[in-house]
């Protein structure tokens, strides 16, 4: 059977006819072989989805990184070196206008009270793994990436491997000092 890659659509559409042909009596080998898939494809996939793998990475993630889909990965392997705190964190948090700015700062005063109580000393900053993920959607270019393939495991954890023809591309480094500035500018350059 010739290798082809496979949508996060084909993948879940694949499966439930398995589903249907395994249902009709056929063999897991009958089943795979009319869907064009092969047997281990069939049994990661289905033991990722019974796992419950990928209702705790989000709906889709396995699938994701099994299709061979090109993609952009920003882990907190990097999002982890950088700390948003100070004068920026307050001025939002003391936010009560524009409106944005109070419901942002407000769920970061509720966030960092929460992290405060469960370390058991004052939180007063915040890693901004998701800020830092949008703007890289957005078309803010923050991070330096390698190019290779992700591979989520069963136990949730994943391995990048550097590969210059792999479809995924994760990152190696931010420019942390920029990103701040632009965040705190993004949330309160209109309270300064």
């Amino acid at each position: 059977m010739s290798r082809k890659r496979h949508s996060v659509d084909q993948i879940i559409g694949k499966l439930r006819q398995a589903d249907v042909e395994l249902g009709q009596g056929k063999t897991v080998e009958e089943a795979c072989r009319a869907l064009e898939i092969t047997v281990q494809t069939y049994y990661r996939c289905t033991e990722t989805l019974s796992s419950g793998v990928v209702q705790d990475l989000g709906v889709g993630h396995q699938e994701v990184f099994c299709s061979g889909l090109p993609m952009t990965v920003v882990t907190n392997d990097v999002t982890t070196e950088i700390w948003w705190d100070g004068k920026p964190v307050k001025d939002l948090m003391d936010a009560s206008e524009p409106a944005d700015s109070l419901v942002v700062g407000t769920m970061l005063r509720v966030w960092l009270d929460y992290r405060s109580v469960i370390f058991h000393e004052e939180t007063t900053g915040t890693c901004p793994h998701d800020p830092l993920t949008v703007a890289e959607a957005v078309g803010e270019r923050f991070v330096s990436f390698y190019r290779g393939s992700m591979v989520v495991h069963d136990d949730a954890t994943t391995t990048f491997t550097p590969s210059e023809d792999g479809p995924h591309r994760a990152e190696i480094g931010i420019d942390g000092d920029r990103f701040l500035e632009w965040l705190s500018s993004k949330l309160t350059g209109d309270l300064s």
